[in-house]
């Protein structure tokens, strides 16, 4: 199965689709449902976290291979000089 990279808006509902997502893919590895749990936890709180704090987030998968799988969020913070409409 490919690595798993999503690119989620800064939105309320973002940190369940990314939990909805992260979920099916781990599944569709075969992956351990309490230890998938587990990270879908961690990147639920990532996510959230760049949600309410950064411009826009996105996870990426890095490797997939069990028993280990390497997860990164990111998130980018509004650039200083971004002009915003009233």
């Amino acid at each position: 199965m490919r690595a798993l990279h999503l690119h989620l808006p800064v939105h309320p509902s973002t940190p369940g689709s990314a939990r909805r997502q992260l979920r099916q893919w781990l599944q569709g590895l075969g992956w351990p449902r309490e230890e998938a749990e587990d990270l879908v936890l961690a990147v639920n709180e990532a996510v959230s976290n760049a949600v309410e704090h950064a411009y826009s987030t996105s996870v990426l998968t890095r490797d997939h291979r069990r028993p280990e799988v390497e997860l990164h969020v990111t998130d980018a913070v509004e650039p200083a000089n971004a002009q915003h409409e009233s």
